[in-house]
């Protein structure tokens, strides 16, 4: 099994959710895990989205820019900026 490398333990959640690129494109995605460091999103498609961009929370309207630390086809891991 691979090394957990979190910096903080991370609790399941499932909110919706929009990445904003700097193009201006939203992305619906949903938050489903997260930490006070970064967070696990459910997207539909990971690759077409660049590796860095601002999180915008649907419940809170919480926004936060992240770093994409790695992806599968239809998640991303991101820490907080």
């Amino acid at each position: 099994l691979p090394q957990d490398r979190r910096e903080s333990l991370r609790a399941a959640t499932s909110f919706p959710a929009h990445i904003l690129t700097d193009g201006g494109r939203r992305t619906p995605c949903t938050l489903a895990e997260r930490s006070a460091s970064g967070a696990l999103l459910k997207v539909v498609s990971a690759a077409s989205l660049p590796d860095a961009f601002t999180l915008i929370v649907g419940h809170s309207g919480e926004i936060r820019d992240v770093r994409v630390d790695w992806r599968q086809p239809d998640r991303l891991g991101v820490t907080f900026a």
